[in-house]
């Protein structure tokens, strides 16, 4: 099968290790603006936990659906540029000044937010329009279009839609191994600005 494309605009913008370590540089900024003081009770300091982890541990997410994809079909005429991209991969040149081909274009739609994010060490970098909900899978060929090059672009489309499932699962996985440790961070800034709260008022009941 001849290479895949897909369009402009990174479907998935950051990776989710990235984003889980700008939570975390968040989480001593939203705690520090609560009202905890030596005075403050467990529930006090409970209820500031929760909220804070409430405020942060938001995550976006999307749902492929499979079975509403739209389809059509185009022939295109290439540049060399794209055609070595998209028809002829691994070569450095190429002849001709335009190559015909024939574009499946597949419009997926989505359930979900319109951030996204890889996960990191993947090595996949989706490519596609998160614009209203869809995004679009180009597979460009230059063979004749009969029922075998017909399956063989849709295995090749869904190869595709495999690959981000696989990413969504690895980036749900990390979520929910990191659930524990976030909220242990949260509890340990709460805790401290409590303790030294309480640690000023007992010396300055000293002096």
């Amino acid at each position: 099968m001849n290479a895949e494309k897909l369009s402009e605009v990174f479907l998935f913008e950051k990776d989710i290790e990235t984003l889980y370590n700008e939570k975390i540089k968040l989480i001593d900024g939203l705690v520090k603006r609560y009202s905890i003081t030596h005075a403050s009770t467990e529930d006090d300091l409970e209820r500031y936990k929760n909220t804070a982890f409430e405020a942060l541990w938001k995550w976006s997410d999307f749902k492929i659906d499979r079975n509403s994809i739209k389809k059509d079909s185009k022939e295109v005429l290439l540049h060399p540029d794209d055609a070595l991209i998209v028809l002829y991969p691994g070569r450095n040149s190429i002849e001709y000044t335009f190559h015909k081909a024939m574009r499946a274009a597949y419009i997926i739609p989505y359930g979900g937010d319109v951030f996204h994010y890889a996960l990191k060490g993947q090595g996949i970098r989706f490519i596609g329009s998160s614009s209203d909900s869809f995004f679009d899978i180009y597979i460009y060929t230059n063979k004749e279009i009969n029922e075998a090059v017909g399956r063989e672009i849709r295995n090749e489309r869904d190869r595709i839609l495999d690959k981000i499932d696989q990413v969504l699962d690895s980036n749900r996985n990390y979520i929910i191994s990191k659930v524990e440790g976030f909220k242990k961070l949260i509890n340990d800034s709460v805790d401290e600005i409590y303790c030294r709260e309480k640690k000023r008022h007992d010396i300055n009941n000293l002096l």
